[in-house]
């Protein structure tokens, strides 16, 4: 009876062109906007909510308000800032983090992120690259650990035990032979997933970073800046260095790294990589 007394709503839904809404309905992008926030937001903190779900949602209601919320800076605003609270709130469950940046990237081919000048933001991405850099070590570490001890072994019968086993009637070596297969599988697996995740952290790192090039203010993101450093020193990973110091050029080009990070930086990029004379000749200038 519900779905008969709203039949009428329900058509206009379906017949309403959503893509150039925006055009003829320009009230509505602010507030379609909001719920899509909050419901993000709160699919981050009740299962009631599916997080995967919400961000679609949001993602789609976005692109189709993407000129309407554009051409607005105060509604852009509000969008930077409410993006910096989901990447500090989802930052307590690291799968939630990768959701929530892999919905970012989404945005950012609808929004320019370039326009944000708040240091709410900077240091929610900033921050966001700590947490990742945290996992890719423990996957690293994973993958590592994987190669020299492999998985877990399948029990084999042993030739005492094989003796009183009528399943494998006293033929030892054919038992083990059985259980082979099984334990390449599942090392096999295992050693998949692991890389699995750590191409997609990764992934999720360097669009990071991309967006880090392109802020317009570092303030108060020091502290945050240094410990995304010293995870990037410990974690010896070329790709991640890379990313990094393309990051960091781009920064000091626009003269945003603030002078007590420099000395810092400049060891880092000297001692530990080398780098030294073309970030050393940026510095100078």
């Amino acid at each position: 009876s519900i779905i008969l007394r709203n039949a009428d709503k329900v058509k206009t839904i379906l017949q309403t062109d959503w893509v150039t809404i925006d055009s003829y309905c320009p009230h509505l992008p602010v507030p379609f906007t909001a719920a899509a926030l909050a419901c993000v937001s709160s699919a981050l903190t009740t299962s009631a909510l599916d997080l995967d779900l919400s961000c679609s949602l949001l993602e789609n209601v976005v692109r189709s308000f993407a000129l309407s919320l554009s051409s607005s800076p105060s509604t852009m605003g509000h969008v930077f800032n409410s993006v910096a609270k989901l990447l500090g709130k989802a930052s307590r469950d690291r799968n939630h983090l990768m959701r929530i940046v892999k919905s970012l990237e989404a945005l950012s081919v609808w929004m320019d992120f370039t326009l944000a000048r708040y240091s709410r933001l900077s240091a929610s991405l900033w921050n966001a690259i700590d947490e990742l850099l945290s996992m890719l070590a423990e996957q690293m570490e994973n993958r590592a650990k994987e190669a020299t001890t492999g998985a877990k072994a399948v029990p084999i019968a042993s030739p005492e035990e094989s003796l009183n086993d009528e399943s494998v009637a006293g033929n030892w070596l054919e038992s083990i032979l059985e259980q082979v297969p099984a334990m390449l599988d599942q090392q096999s697996a295992v050693q998949s997933q692991i890389v699995s995740e750590i191409v997609e952290i990764t992934k999720r790192i360097e669009f990071l970073f991309r967006m880090i090039s392109s802020v317009r203010d570092l303030s108060h993101c020091n502290d945050s800046i240094s410990n995304v450093f010293r995870k990037a020193q410990n974690l010896s990973n070329a790709d991640i260095i890379g990313y990094l110091q393309n990051a960091y050029i781009s920064l000091s080009n626009r003269s945003l790294i603030r002078s007590e990070l420099q000395v810092f930086v400049i060891l880092f990029f000297n001692v530990e990589y080398g780098c030294f004379s073309r970030v050393d000749y940026l510095m100078r200038c």
